[in-house]
């Protein structure tokens, strides 16, 4: 609301009017019936991007813990690998020599 009646205040003095405070009250209105609407659209799209963003760090924690096992079978000697690029494992095992 505030915002709409300073861009009113600014256009009145930049055009020397004062007949653009009848937009005012159509202003505040749209204003706020298009504040609620993207209101809504924002908290729809805030769940979804929660969930992809839960589903995504639920996935780099699976990596990780790929990551760890494959060093510790490493260090154990069961487990041959070659870290190339990041987080990229190729992974041979000694039995198929």
């Amino acid at each position: 609301m505030f915002h709409n009646v300073g861009q009113i205040l600014v256009a009145m003095a930049v055009l020397e009017t004062e007949q653009l405070i009848y937009y005012l009250p159509f202003l505040i209105v749209i204003g706020t019936i298009s504040g609620i609407v993207i209101g809504i659209i924002a908290s729809m799209i805030h769940k979804r991007i929660k969930g992809i963003s839960n589903l995504f760090n639920n996935v780099l924690s699976a990596i990780e813990s790929v990551d760890k096992l494959a060093l510790w079978l490493h260090y154990c000697g069961l487990l041959r690998y070659t870290l190339t690029g990041s987080k990229v494992l190729l992974i041979t095992n000694y039995m198929h020599r």
